[in-house]
C-alpha cells in the first residue's frame, strides 16, 4: 500500500468517527427532549426552610389531598362474637326489644342499604366479687342489629358486638356514654361519646357507626380526644378535638382546634384534617347532631348496693 493509500483510508476512518459522534449527540438530544418535567405540588403550609439538613426535598406529583382510611383503632366493637338469640319484630324498633332486654340506650339508624339497630345494657354485678386486681369493673354491652325475614318470620338478628367497662369505685366517679344520630346524605348514622371514660373531664371517646354499601352495619371510625365537638356539613362529618398552638413569644399555646373532615366512600370512610384557631364559632352554620338519649353506669348491681 503506497502512501496515497494509506492516507486516504485514515481520512475515511476520521470520517466514520466523525459521523458516528455527531449521531450520538443527536440521539442523546433526542432523548432529553423528551424527558417530562416532574410536578411539583405545592402546600400552604409552613415547611423547613431551604437547606436545613431535616427537610425533605424530595419532588412530589400529582395533587396532593391527605385523605386517608378513617380510623377505627381502640373500637369497643367486634364482629367475632355474634349472639345466639333473634327477636321477632315486624321492623326494627327499639319498643319491639325492650320485652326481651332490658335496654340503657337504643336507636335506629334508616339508610339507603337498609336499617340497624344500636341498643346497649349494662351488665349485673356484685361489688362483693372483685377480678384479679381487687376492683368490680362494670361491663356496658353494646348490640347492632339488623332485619332479615329470610328462612323464617321477620326478625332482628346480631350482627356486632361491643363493650366498655368501668370501676364502680372509680376516683373519677361514673361513666356517662351518649348516643346521636345524624343524617349525611341519604345515610343515618350513629355516634357513640364517651365522656367520662377518664380523670381528664375533657378527655372523650366517640366510635361512629353507618352502613355499608353491601347492608352490613360497621364501625367506620373512632377517635379520642379533648373537648369533642359533632356536626354535619353536607355530605361529611365535622369532629373537632381541642389542642395547643404553638407558643407565640412569650406566652405558651394559644387554644387551636385539630379539624376532622370524616367523609362516607367506596372503599369504606376517609379522613382529613386541618388545624386551626379554637373559637366558639368553630361550627357555626353547621347541622348539629341529634342527641337521642345518654346513660350514666354504673347504676345497677344484682347485689344489696342496687339502686
Amino acid at each position: 500500500m503506497n502512501t496515497a493509500q494509506k492516507t486516504n483510508l485514515g481520512l475515511a476512518v476520521i470520517v466514520v468517527i466523525v459521523a458516528g459522534i455527531v449521531s450520538l449527540a443527536a440521539a442523546l438530544g433526542d432523548r432529553t427532549s423528551e424527558v417530562v418535567p416532574i410536578a411539583v405540588a405545592t402546600s400552604t403550609s409552613t415547611t423547613n426552610p431551604t437547606g436545613d439538613p431535616d427537610s425533605a426535598q424530595v419532588p412530589v406529583t400529582g395533587d396532593i389531598s391527605g385523605a386517608r382510611p378513617a380510623n377505627v383503632d381502640g373500637s369497643w366493637f367486634s364482629g367475632q362474637h355474634k349472639g345466639q338469640s333473634d327477636y321477632s319484630m315486624t321492623e326494627l324498633r327499639c319498643s319491639e326489644l325492650r320485652p326481651y332486654l332490658t335496654l340503657d340506650l337504643c336507636a335506629v339508624a334508616s339508610t339507603s342499604h337498609g336499617s340497624f339497630m344500636l341498643a346497649a345494657s349494662e351488665g349485673y354485678w356484685e361489688a362483693a366479687e372483685s377480678d384479679t386486681d381487687n376492683v368490680v369493673d362494670i361491663p356496658l354491652y353494646f348490640d347492632v342489629y339488623t332485619f332479615s325475614a329470610v328462612g323464617g318470620p321477620p326478625r332482628a338478628i346480631k350482627d356486632l358486638e361491643g363493650v366498655t367497662q368501668w370501676n364502680y369505685a372509680s376516683e373519677s366517679g361514673a361513666n356517662t356514654v351518649q348516643l346521636y344520630r345524624g343524617k349525611l346524605g341519604a345515610d343515618e348514622i350513629l355516634v357513640l361519646l364517651d365522656t367520662g371514660g377518664t380523670q381528664d373531664e375533657n378527655f372523650e371517646i366517640l366510635h361512629i357507626i353507618a352502613m355499608s354499601s353491601t347492608g352490613a352495619p360497621q364501625v367506620v371510625a373512632t377517635y379520642s380526644g379533648d373537648d369533642i365537638g359533632l356536626a354535619i356539613d353536607g355530605e361529611t362529618l365535622i369532629v373537632s378535638f381541642s389542642r395547643y398552638g404553638p407558643p407565640t413569644g412569650a406566652d405558651c399555646c394559644p387554644d387551636y382546634a385539630t379539624i376532622m373532615h370524616l367523609s362516607p366512600g367506596p372503599k369504606g370512610w376517609t379522613e382529613t384534617f386541618s388545624s386551626m384557631l379554637q373559637t366558639d364559632a368553630l361550627l357555626d352554620g353547621m347541622t348539629p347532631l341529634s342527641l337521642i338519649n345518654k346513660y350514666t353506669f354504673p347504676s345497677k348491681s344484682s347485689g344489696p348496693e342496687s339502686n
